[in-house]
């Protein structure tokens, strides 16, 4: 080859270079890719202390409110009561966290247990049998975190209940009880506060349990809404069915308890409970108890039943009673009965809270 053609060659596809001066490829260990390097100790320590200065800057304020609420403790001498405060509060939020924790994972374990072993190849079950594949080794690793997470984001506004705690644990009777109810009156500012909230609270985290544990039915393929006919395995239908009757047995313990805010009722006349809500109101609250344990009932009756008609069909008939009874009922007997005739409809009512009132101030 003549050196004018070389250098023709060299001018159209650039100068060629021997192999040692070329760059190494990178390579991952065992052959192809990039060989990654552990980062060095100083590197991670400095990392650290990097996020650390973070966190410390952002908590700031509240390190400074703490501090000083130390100090001013200390200046009355009084730093028992904070202390006692501050691990009632943490007391608070980890018992509701753990309870929340436990019984969701539980659940998530009673799944686990009742899923079926052959699944009809879906679409649904191709994805999903790639994602148990991916999880099977770290499982529980896996929902112990999803459990603990979700009972503190649930457990934790516990915490902020800590007065209406303290106000249960120490509750002394006044000796003196309310007309309708029968109950001493420190039942109503020292028992009732915190019953109220403990019962919404489990009903909100049994509603989350309950979306959580058809979510793992669904991962393990107890419920597949692609294919026809049955979607839901008879096993995970009882589990499910079991939790909506738990759900409607705290409704009603709810409903209980709800009859007692009748004494505060605004309704009337005078602050108290008058007599749309001993006659009306009262009436329908009681009623709805007995319709939240029938559903309960039936939520477990369907066990033996195809699909879930008989259960929707009583939680519909429940709504609608719900509406009629508390809502309707109540407010036509206001407006058509006791409207027309005030004086004479509400004198008793009259009567105790006047009673009440002598009472309250000696």
């Amino acid at each position: 080859m003549s050196l004018s053609r070389c250098a023709a060659r060299q001018v159209a596809f650039g100068a060629m270079r021997i192999p040692g001066d070329l760059p190494r490829r990178p390579s991952f260990p065992g052959g192809g890719g990039f060989t990654f390097r552990r980062p060095r100790r100083s590197r991670i320590i400095l990392s650290v202390v990097l996020i650390a200065v973070v966190a410390l800057f952002a908590s700031g304020r509240s390190v400074a409110s703490f501090y000083i609420d130390v100090l001013w403790h200390q200046s009355l001498g009084r730093t028992d009561v904070f202390w006692g405060v501050l691990l009632t509060r943490l007391g608070l939020a980890t018992a509701f966290t753990l309870v929340f924790a436990v019984v969701l994972a539980v659940n998530m374990w009673i799944a686990d247990r009742l899923r079926p072993e052959f699944v009809p190849a879906t679409p649904q079950e191709r994805a999903l049998a790639g994602y148990r594949q991916l999880t099977s080794r770290r499982r529980w690793t896996l929902r112990a975190i999803v459990a603990l997470l979700l009972g503190f984001m649930i457990g934790s506004p516990a915490a902020a209940q800590w007065q209406d705690w303290a106000l249960f644990r120490n509750t002394v009777p006044f000796g003196l009880k309310d007309p309708l109810f029968s109950q001493d009156v420190s039942f109503y500012l020292m028992r009732l506060p915190f019953i109220e909230f403990v019962v919404d609270w489990s009903f909100a985290a049994l509603v989350l349990i309950t979306l959580v544990t058809a979510g793992v039915h669904a991962l393990n393929g107890g419920i597949r809404l692609q294919i026809q006919g049955r979607k839901v395995t008879p096993l995970a239908k009882v589990h499910l069915s079991v939790l909506f009757a738990v759900l409607s047995v705290v409704r009603a313990v709810d409903y209980w308890f709800s009859r007692y805010n009748l004494t505060r009722s605004t309704r009337g006349v005078v602050q108290g409970a008058t007599y749309t809500d001993v006659n009306a109101q009262l009436p329908a609250t009681q009623l709805m108890i007995l319709v939240s344990l029938a559903v309960a009932v039936l939520f477990l009756a369907n066990f033996r039943q195809r699909g879930w008609r008989l259960p929707i069909l009583a939680t519909v008939l429940w709504i609608v009673i719900a509406i009629t009874a508390g809502g309707v009922y109540p407010a036509v007997v206001q407006r058509f009965i006791v409207q027309p005739n005030v004086s004479t409809r509400e004198l008793p009512f009259i009567d105790r809270n006047i009673a009440a009132t002598k009472s309250a101030m000696g």
